[in-house]
């Protein structure tokens, strides 16, 4: 009997627990995508700031280089007339310098991206010279394929500005930047537990500047994995570029906010075991008590029944 008492109360602690198992791993799938969902919220956030603000940086830069142009129109076009006057090269060029503490270079070039400053013809890589092109094309065209991309010196973008020579050709003013201060704004922007980037489209996710800067000073692959791109919670085309703006959570960060709920719920699990098992060993230790109690009246019956019998 006794034994037919213990598997009944095995029944009866398995029952509890494995209710209390499948509620807690229900409320853990939940918790989890809540995290997930306000991770989401924040990355969606970061984007839209960081889009924000680099959008406004490059329509400054795109302005400040027209009106360069404009108030440097004839210097510009003596330049264009007397390539080899390092005098006059040099005046323009620490004037860039001045509106444009981040510029790395400038140069002007015709409608197929021939460099038409001499000195310079070697800074101006291959990059450099399809966006001259695109320009010259279309202005809109062009703008819609910034992108960063190398020199012999550094990795930069362009910004632009379309001027006619004295003899009524297309020349091309253009100013070469390098993403400090987008950069920048990713570092600002990043939330703790993520990677704020910007990705070229198109290009098997080759990143193009992180917080730290151009894809150059990245220590790790120059394309994001497989694995990263399954963890990018929001993404957001920046207008006019060939970039995209990725949030992506952190595997660490997706495996503490996991393993805290787990554990939450485990000691929540363990604390209702332990007592549901107290509980059963309390009731068994009291149905042992009341048989064996019922043992001793039943047989100290049957001897006073046995001596009056007698």
């Amino acid at each position: 009997m006794k034994k037919i008492s213990f598997r009944k109360y095995i029944f009866f602690l398995l029952i509890p627990l494995i209710a209390v198992a499948v509620l807690l791993f229900n409320v853990a799938t939940n918790s989890v995508d809540q995290f997930f969902k306000h991770e989401t919220e924040l990355a969606d956030t970061s984007i839209n700031s960081a889009d924000t603000l680099i959008q406004q940086y490059l329509e400054g830069l795109r302005r400040n280089v027209s009106h360069f142009t404009k108030n440097y129109q004839d210097d510009l076009q003596k330049l264009i007339a007397t390539p080899d006057d390092l005098t006059l090269y040099d005046s323009i060029n620490l004037a860039v310098k001045m509106y444009f503490p981040d510029a790395t270079t400038f140069t002007i070039a015709d409608s197929q991206g021939e460099v038409l400053l001499n000195d310079i013809d070697t800074l101006i890589g291959k990059g450099c010279r399809e966006n001259i092109r695109l320009f010259a094309i279309s202005n809109e065209q062009s703008n819609a394929q910034l992108r960063i991309h190398s020199d012999r010196l550094n990795y930069h973008f362009d910004i632009m500005e379309e001027m006619h020579t004295d003899d009524g050709r297309v020349a091309i003013f253009f100013v070469s930047f390098e993403p400090a201060d987008i950069a920048t704004y990713l570092a600002s922007l990043q939330l703790p537990g993520h990677q704020l980037m910007i990705v070229k489209k198109d290009a098997d996710s080759l990143i193009e500047v992180t917080e730290l800067g151009a894809r150059v000073k990245l220590q790790r692959d120059k394309n994001l994995l497989p694995a990263e791109l399954e963890r990018v919670l929001a993404q957001k085309d920046v207008n006019d570029t060939l970039w995209q703006l990725y949030d992506i959570i952190d595997e660490s960060h997706v495996e503490h906010a996991k393993s805290v709920v787990y554990q939450d719920l485990g000691v929540i699990f363990s604390s209702f075991a332990l007592g549901v098992l107290l509980a059963i060993i309390t009731i068994m230790r009291h149905e042992n008590l009341r048989f064996r109690a019922e043992s001793k009246l039943k047989k100290l019956a049957e001897e006073v029944s046995s001596k009056m019998g007698m």
